[in-house]
């Protein structure tokens, strides 16, 4: 496990860490974080491939973990879109350009699935696995989450964000505190029926171009992911790509809560670890590259 620096073309260091592995089997896996989540939280699964042939790469965007200013976040300037932009496009070319005898794959957790149409980079990837990726319009969630929901996203973000500039989400359990920026415009999106496409320039919106295989992963329990607004972003918006779903039963893990975040516990590496290694040793034409 090796710390690097990777610089995005707008000159951000990003922080990023390496898993190099024993015996490499010519794979490469770059996982995309979910919003407000340190790269931290998928060591153990990074560990899990690395041990079994892979290079695997993680990274914190602009403003979270090592990838924070180390006083305050106030008026610091960064975007939703910025991560999906500028910090996902440079972690991709990074990879590429150090493996270019090797095969790439993507792995995003919510918005690092959703966020493959904003950059031409994902091209360079042979397939990709979401897990928990959704379009984020609040009324496509479950009804009995709604008022809850707007209360976030019409109420309590742009209120705390303004009061403190910015997004002191450890206060409300919702991950890492956010850039101003960020949290402003994640509200808007999820007060959306156009979702980022509110404020996305038709010349910035790569979505249709986006072919590559995609395993789409949803779990039964988890409420920031329903199942309808996941088939909504998978079927709609990745309209071109190659769509595998699959909606995990809580049976299918023997009852265990797994919510959100849980696909990446160490606990459930034997099951969904197991998974995601059936789908990457698969061979995906993309015809991309």
């Amino acid at each position: 496990m090796i710390q690097i620096k990777v610089t995005t073309f707008d000159n951000f260091v990003l922080t990023a860490t390496e898993f190099v592995p024993k015996m490499p089997n010519g794979k490469v896996v770059l996982i995309n974080s979910a919003l407000g989540i340190k790269q931290k939280f998928y060591q153990d699964f990074a560990e899990f491939l690395c041990e079994a042939g892979y290079f695997v790469y993680t990274y914190d965007y602009r403003g979270v973990g090592f990838s924070r200013p180390e006083k305050t976040l106030k008026k610091f300037q960064a975007r939703l879109q910025d991560w999906g932009q500028k910090d996902f496009p440079a972690m991709a070319e990074w990879v590429r350009q150090k493996h270019t005898d090797k095969k790439l794959y993507l792995i995003g957790n919510s918005y690092g699935g959703n966020c493959l149409g904003l950059t031409k980079t994902t091209q360079y990837f042979e397939s990709a696995i979401t897990v928990g990726s959704q379009h984020g319009y609040w009324r496509l969630f479950w009804k009995k989450t709604q008022p809850t929901l707007f209360m976030l996203w019409y109420v309590l973000m742009p209120t705390l964000t303004r009061l403190y500039g910015y997004m002191p989400s450890r206060l409300v359990g919702l991950g890492e505190d956010l850039p101003k920026g960020v949290a402003l415009q994640w509200a808007l999106y999820c007060r959306s029926k156009n979702w980022l496409f509110e404020t996305l320039p038709t010349s910035e919106n790569f979505y249709p171009e986006v072919r590559l295989p995609i395993l789409a992963i949803s779990l039964e329990d988890d409420a920031y992911a329903p199942q309808k607004a996941v088939d909504k972003l998978h079927f709609e918006i990745y309209e071109n790509a190659s769509i595998e779903r699959k909606h995990i039963l809580l049976q299918e893990v023997q009852g265990q809560k797994v919510g959100h975040f849980g696909f990446f516990r160490k606990k459930f590496l034997p099951t969904f670890g197991k998974m995601v290694l059936a789908w990457l040793d698969r061979e995906h034409l993309t015809g991309n590259i």
